[in-house]
């Protein structure tokens, strides 16, 4: 029933009937196509042997003298359609994809082997073997606008809305470095940005190129390193979406002959551990991450959030979930070869674990060039996807007890970061102990923006409240980004690379109490010379912090048994 309900079928036996002077009889198939498929495919149009519509061709246009090649996948809500002004009408080529709602318009020409991806405008030649998006975009790129002279036009000049991602040429991935976290290309977060730098350090220590796995806007996009996109892959909406991920991740990663792949843990249910055993059967080695561990508070504080909010069916799910992973957790250690933690654990689930150390990418990390001003106000910063864990509640109720003190330094806090759940909350506390002209929320900032805030700061906040996920220990990326960029810092817990004596770091205690703003501000004004401690701070971060140490710790255990 299935192939009978595919557009594609009802095409081929229009053209044929067209073919054989059946005319009638293939209009009547173009009406069958339009009415149940809401598309207009015309007896008239060319199109190659194997090549098929995603979801049964629903909301696709193709001109009437288009022709599309041999074993394409041309998703939903596709045109391929003329241009005002010009005759010709594009010209497919073999083994394309064509993602949905994109549009293919006018006198070009696509090469065998070309990508394009959701949603892009295309209206000039892509030659082979290349992927063009739209949606998407490279973060070494960006969007670019640019005219030049059409192939097939006579010189007239077509403004590009697309840009071009990375040749198809076939390449080997020895090295993936996955996970399932969202990824905005114009502003990576800082876990998106902690798998980049692994990548890259990986990379580094062993020679080999290593890619990174994300999900962008519905898709599986595979980057280098640094954000370039070499690769995406369109995923099913919905609940489907994570089984369709891990089918096409272990697709992909087979067909590029991936040998050794580190997975950030993300749960493991039947998906994943099937995710896993795909993997292993094709003589990869597969590392699992675990970003914290044990992660049982941690959801648990999520799951009662999920009943606070009235989301029941997504609390049923998340429980599910959990007894999904119960039942598959003692199958774990037949498919993962080795389990990676921050916390000194010697193993979790029964398998062998090696523990390393969060570190920084120190280009990415520039030491701050001091703009501190003299006589104003404390400058306190926060960079952060805030979530509870990272108690700057706490230092907001400092603040709040702090300045009801007239004489007081006057203090600032700067919040930077995308819109959370818990940032909604912190919005809400500090209008209710008005604070809203002490407290910034200043949204997402990277490169020179964010640069020129730790510039002005006096001192950054880690987090305030690992206690809350039931760990009095941890190795946040945070601190080292503090420590190479030369701030000082607070924070609440103990850290794996730190004695807690620093003179450049003031722990306070690990409880629910409000953080002593006024201990803040006296730790500040003892600190001395501002620029000669930036500088230690930075050859501390330079000895310690550096992901190439700590890569080269995974390398020496896993990569060197690795058959390449």
């Amino acid at each position: 029933m299935s192939t009978f309900m595919n557009a594609a079928n009802k095409y081929r036996r229009a053209h044929w009937l067209a073919k054989h002077h059946l005319a009638p009889l293939a209009k009547l198939y173009e009406m069958w196509i339009y009415l149940i498929h809401n598309s207009f495919i015309p007896a008239s149009c060319e199109i190659g042997e194997g090549t098929s519509f995603g979801y049964k061709g629903i909301g696709v246009v193709v001109h009437s003298r288009a022709r599309i090649g041999k074993n394409c996948l041309i998703a939903q809500n596709v045109t391929i359609g003329g241009r005002s002004g010009h005759e010709e009408v594009p010209i497919i080529g073999d083994n394309c994809y064509i993602g949905a709602g994109a549009k293919v318009l006018g006198p070009i020409t696509l090469g065998d082997n070309v990508i394009i991806g959701a949603n892009a405008v295309m209206i000039c030649d892509a030659p082979s073997n290349s992927i063009w998006g739209g949606g998407a975009r490279s973060a070494a790129e960006g969007w670019r606008r640019r005219a030049r002279p059409s192939a097939r036009g006579g010189g007239e000049p077509c403004i590009e809305r697309i840009f071009q991602v990375h040749s198809r040429e076939a390449f080997v991935a020895n090295v993936l470095f996955g996970s399932n976290i969202p990824v905005d290309f114009d502003c990576p977060s800082g876990i998106a940005k902690k798998v980049a730098w692994q990548a890259a350090a990986f990379q580094a220590v062993t020679g080999d190129t290593a890619y990174c796995q994300f999900v962008h806007q519905g898709s599986l996009v595979i980057t280098r390193p640094d954000f370039q996109v070499v690769d995406q892959v369109e995923l099913k909406p919905g609940y489907l979406q994570r089984i369709d991920q891990y089918k096409k991740l272990s697709d992909w990663a087979i067909r590029h002959e991936v040998r050794f792949l580190y997975y950030r843990f993300d749960h493991y249910d039947a998906i994943t551990h099937g995710f896993f055993k795909r993997m292993k059967r094709s003589e990869a080695k597969v590392v699992m991450e675990f970003a914290t561990y044990p992660y049982t508070a941690e959801r648990a504080q999520r799951h009662k959030a999920l009943l606070a909010h009235g989301e029941y069916l997504a609390y049923l799910v998340r429980k599910i979930h959990v007894i999904d992973e119960w039942l598959h957790i003692p199958r774990a250690k037949r498919v993962l070869d080795g389990v990676v933690t921050y916390m000194p654990h010697k193993n979790i689930w029964g398998i062998p674990v090696t523990v390393i150390d969060n570190g920084v990418d120190l280009d990415a990390a520039p030491l701050r060039r001091l703009a501190l001003s003299e006589g104003g106000p404390l400058t306190m910063l926060c960079v952060a996807n805030l979530s509870f864990w990272h108690g700057l509640d706490r230092l907001v109720r400092g603040m709040c007890a702090y300045g009801a003190n007239e004489e007081a330094r006057p203090v600032r806090l700067l919040v930077v970061g995308p819109e959370t759940e818990e940032l909604k909350k912190l919005h809400n506390l500090v209008e209710e102990m008005g604070l809203d002209d002490s407290v910034m929320f200043l949204g997402p900032k990277t490169g020179a923006d964010l640069d020129s805030l730790f510039d002005e700061a006096h001192i950054a906040v880690g987090s305030l409240g690992l206690h809350r996920i039931g760990l009095d220990r941890g190795s946040t990326l945070k601190v080292k980004e503090y420590c190479a960029r030369g701030i000082p810092f607070i924070y609440s817990y103990r850290e794996a690379q730190l004695r807690g004596d620093e003179a450049f770091s003031l722990r306070v205690a690990a409880d629910e109490n409000a953080v002593d703003v006024g201990a803040v501000v006296s730790f500040c004004d003892n600190l001395g010379d501002a620029a000669a401690l930036a500088k230690e701070m930075r050859a501390f971060a330079e000895r310690r912090f550096t992901w190439e140490s700590q890569m080269a710790i995974l390398a020496d255990r896993y990569y060197e048994t690795v058959s390449l």
